[in-house]
């Protein structure tokens, strides 16, 4: 890989997309790639702060909006689905023009359908290889059908699971998406386990931590929820609001701490130090927890097909408890975490680095997953 000129870019749904980005950057620039990051907003800010010797590409992204309530979430899809299209559509011409003067020999795109180009060797990241409608409007099946046709111009799929039957993401990547390469890279996160120092003034396994991700109304409803809970509640909360580049914060009441947004290190120190933890069932946020061994409430994004899954799935295999938006508060939280027992498997999260090492090996060598022709 070394020398090899490589494009990353994740979509702006949510944050999630581009934090489990950061250990593959971090990969393809320790086996001497060269990267170049697409991005626009929040992500933008996000991968300009981790990788500031980079340069980052301005690429607008999909700018996906939730309903203020659950049920709306497919129709708000559907009249949303025009927008991606045309984004899809403009990311492939932005990529054309892109390609002439870069020449990127490898394009690496977490679940952004339109980065594919002839003259490079296309990769999607996703674990969404079965994706679910949760409506009986659209089957299934029939979504299965429509991905397929968007996952078919590139040369593999990449998936941030570990096969088998100890996964993290069930049927969502369960089994392997057939007719492209497709390669399970073991699950990635940021994040490194360590005890660190507590936030000051915190005492460690007395606090509940909260993280909200994720797009807009939904992430700033539940923070609504738990800033009109916390007067009542007997434990320091801090909120962690996931809004990189924000700089004002809203008034809080008593005994609540309130972070745009964090680094790594501090998030991992929080999460290692605290006595409860509320968050979201998106993916990253699971691969997270997973990583410094952590248990949380998991609160899905109301209508989120993929989250409601994801917190179904996990809550039945006993990794972690669960509750609904509309169930919230942090009384119940805390009430769910304390009777909460089960464990989850150990996962390897160096998985991925050996998967680079064998997909791109050094020289004299052989590469044990050749391209199809």
């Amino acid at each position: 890989m070394k020398g090899l000129k490589v494009l990353v870019s994740p979509l702006d749904w949510g944050l999630g997309h581009t934090t489990r980005m950061i250990p593959l950057i971090h990969g393809f620039l320790e086996k001497g790639a060269r990267v170049w990051l697409a991005a626009s907003g929040p992500t933008a800010s996000l991968l300009s702060s981790a990788f500031p010797q980079l340069t980052l590409l301005a690429l607008e992204g999909y700018g996906i909006r939730y309903p203020r309530q659950g049920i709306f979430f497919l129709p708000s899809m559907f009249s949303q689905l025009p927008r991606v299209l045309n984004a899809i559509s403009r990311e492939k011409v932005w990529l054309d023009q892109m390609q002439r003067k870069f020449a990127w020999d490898l394009v690496v795109s977490d679940n952004r359908y339109g980065l594919y180009h002839p003259g490079a060797r296309n990769i999607l990241v996703t674990h969404q290889l079965y994706p679910k409608s949760g409506s009986i409007l659209l089957p299934d099946y029939l979504l299965h059908r429509l991905h397929r046709q968007l996952m078919r111009p590139f040369d593999e799929i990449w998936i941030p699971d570990a096969p088998g039957q100890d996964n993290l993401s069930g049927e969502l990547s369960h089994p392997s998406y057939q007719g492209k390469p497709s390669h399970y890279i073991g699950p990635l996160s940021r994040l490194q386990p360590g005890p660190g120092a507590p936030l000051e003034g915190f005492e460690t396994g007395q606090y509940l931590l909260a993280l909200l991700s994720g797009p807009e109304p939904q992430r700033s409803l539940l923070e609504e929820k738990i800033l009109r809970s916390a007067g009542s509640f007997p434990k320091p909360v801090i909120l962690v609001r996931g809004l990189p580049g924000s700089s004002g914060l809203p008034e809080t009441k008593d005994g609540v701490t309130m972070i745009n947004h964090t680094d790594p290190s501090t998030l991992a120190s929080l999460l290692t130090h605290a006595g409860w933890v509320v968050c979201r069932s998106g993916y990253s946020t699971i691969m997270d927890l997973v990583r410094l061994g952590k248990k949380a409430l998991l609160v899905p994004t109301p209508g989120q097909p993929e989250q409601e899954y994801l917190a179904g799935y996990l809550g039945s295999r006993g990794y972690f408890p669960t509750l609904s938006q509309g169930a919230f508060t942090l009384d119940a939280a805390l009430v769910a975490c304390q009777q909460h027992q089960g464990a989850f498997p150990d996962f390897d999260f160096q998985a991925f680095e050996k998967f680079l090492q064998t997909r791109f090996p050094g020289p004299g060598e052989t590469d044990q997953f050749p391209m199809e022709s």
